[in-house]
């Protein structure tokens, strides 16, 4: 549970703004849902 809680706090689960329309291709989907934790989730894969 530590390891969940660190993550948690990391990363800000209700924006400020309205959130908008997902883009409807996959990969622009996942470029968009990404936007907040890119950074760590390139940290984790090694890049």
């Amino acid at each position: 549970m530590f390891l969940l809680k660190r993550f948690e706090k990391l990363l800000h689960a209700y924006p400020d703004a309205e959130p908008v329309l997902p883009p409807q291709s996959f990969i622009a989907f996942i470029w968009a849902a990404s936007r907040g934790a890119r950074g760590y989730i390139l940290l984790l894969a090694g890049v």
